[in-house]
């Protein structure tokens, strides 16, 4: 009997585990999502680099809107260009760059008689063109995203932010990170003192119990 029971409940939780898992893939296919690749990119100050925004599949698909944000006191963009996801013929939105505000936009529809679009990337929605200007760390977030259909019906999706570390100049070949040490320094001071007078406190006070 005991036997029994042990393969009626491991046999249940496949069960369920198999139904999550069935659960999750239909919300994969139902949900595409738009993400910055690479997720996570190093820099130099001053250098010059590129991030894609890709989609990993999605159905249907006639045209796009995208709002990319990042900090402009680490980051400048140069340019945000159309990489021909969509089936052609096909017409650009406004598509620009703006510093001051610190985000990049890019729109693409189809045109009859274009077919929609299934598939993923590659190639990418689009390429943002950046150039490191300050150290740390930048995020790059998705603040507005539109897919729509072939009869201009939304499409739901969902975004992936992605991250931008910008490192100092390197210095006789050696990379040189930013200097965390430097920020964490007065808490460190800080948390030092304050032990170092609890301990007085504790050893003075055992001391006075001994006399």
């Amino acid at each position: 009997m005991k036997s029994k029971y042990v393969v009626s409940m491991l046999l249940l939780v496949t069960l369920v585990a198999l139904a999550a898992f069935t659960r999750i893939e239909i919300g994969k296919a139902s949900s595409p999502t738009i993400y910055v690749s690479p997720d996570t990119k190093n820099v130099q100050l001053g250098e010059e680099f590129a991030i894609d925004i890709d989609i990993d599949y999605v159905t249907n698909l006639y045209g796009y809107e995208v709002w990319l944000s990042f900090d402009n006191t680490k980051l400048n963009a140069t340019d945000i260009e159309y990489r021909g996801f969509l089936n052609e013929p096909s017409m650009e939105w406004p598509t620009y760059v703006n510093n001051t505000g610190g985000y990049a936009t890019l729109a693409r529809s189809s045109q009859k008689p274009a077919l929609p679009k299934t598939g993923g990337s590659p190639p990418a929605l689009a390429t943002v063109h950046f150039e490191a200007i300050g150290t740390e760390i930048s995020t790059l977030h998705f603040t507005k995203t539109r897919l729509w259909n072939s009869e201009g019906v939304l499409i739901p999706s969902q975004t992936l932010d992605g991250t931008v570390r910008v490192g100092a100049q390197p210095v006789g070949g050696n990379w040189i990170a930013p200097n965390k040490l430097e920020l964490l320094a007065p808490w460190i001071i800080l948390v030092s003192v304050s032990t170092t007078v609890v301990v007085a406190a504790v050893l003075y006070k055992h001391r006075k119990k001994k006399q």
